[in-house]
């Protein structure tokens, strides 16, 4: 591999690892899902930094072309996020129903109540006049 396209790899991943920081401190992502992007720019930088291990990795897997194993990797990488991600929104719609539901309730509760009220206060003056 040759130099400079190290040195570009490597300011890949560390500008990766600066949008994360970014992100975080924006507070527009979660702590876990900074852990997860923390670890893919890690990644990047170690990968990039020693690309010799990918070239071992690929002889020992028995893949002849190892670019073919970035390849694979990083599909596996970005399968198991949007699963996570998937499972995150379900959770969320799970609890967006629930609350729809309990604010539901409680709306036809303060509807109710004060009818009830005024069927109460009708009910005594009726009763007061006769």
């Amino acid at each position: 591999m040759h130099l400079e396209l190290k040195i570009f790899l490597v300011c890949c991943g560390l500008a990766f690892a600066f949008v994360v920081l970014n992100l975080l401190l924006k507070k527009k992502i979660t702590e876990w899902n900074v852990i997860a992007w923390g670890l893919g720019a890690l990644v990047i930088l170690l990968i990039s930094a020693n690309p010799n291990w990918v070239d071992g990795a690929a002889k020992f897997l028995g893949i002849d072309y190892p670019p073919s194993l970035l390849f694979m990797l990083s599909t596996l990488v970005l399968l198991v996020l949007v699963l996570y991600q998937s499972i995150q929104i379900s959770a969320l719609q799970s609890k967006l129903r629930q609350i729809a539901q309990h604010v539901a309730v409680q709306k036809h509760l303060d509807i109710e109540s004060p009818v009830q009220h005024a069927q109460a206060a009708a009910a005594s003056e009726g009763e007061t006049n006769s």
